[in-house]
């Protein structure tokens, strides 16, 4: 599979991911604010598979197999995390996503680890990236129409 290809599906899975919790989202944020589950973002082997299994394990998590990644829902952490799979340039790797609060606005926390190719998880990372930014972008111009509406 291409980067083209990996960006696009990325797109796909990350907004459906993301408006999966926006609306959970905003009744509830994830308590921790930041999470991230080792303090680099290189790891181990080993460290990565018991992430997933970690992750597979949280109470209500919902996990789905695509071609190249598994993804999983955490709807308590308002979190969706990305798990490699052996057929992904940058396996083994795994991304977690989660809204978080900060000065009364929504935003998307991204946090990385890998275990594999460096360089291929960070061009993973930066697909990631340009996302995150791309949905700020959505949702100040959503907010300034709100706030022009509530004016006019």
């Amino acid at each position: 599979m291409g980067i083209a290809q990996l960006k696009n599906r990325l797109a796909i899975l990350s907004v459906a991911g993301l408006l999966q919790l926006s609306s959970y989202a905003a009744d509830r944020v994830a308590p921790e604010g930041e999470v991230r589950r080792f303090p680099q973002a290189r790891i181990t082997a080993e460290q990565w598979r018991t992430f997933l299994q970690e992750t597979r394990s949280k109470e209500g998590a919902v996990a789905i197999r695509y071609v190249n990644l598994t993804r999983i829902v955490v709807r308590q952490e308002a979190a969706v995390y990305f798990f490699t799979r052996p057929n992904h340039p940058a396996h083994p790797a795994a991304v977690r996503r989660s809204m978080v609060i900060y000065a009364d606005k929504q935003y998307v926390h991204t946090s990385g680890y890998y275990a594999g190719n460096h360089r291929a998880f960070v061009a993973w990372m930066k697909l990631f990236q340009t996302e995150d930014e791309n949905w700020q972008h959505r949702h100040k111009e959503r907010d300034r129409s709100r706030l022009q509406a509530m004016t006019d």
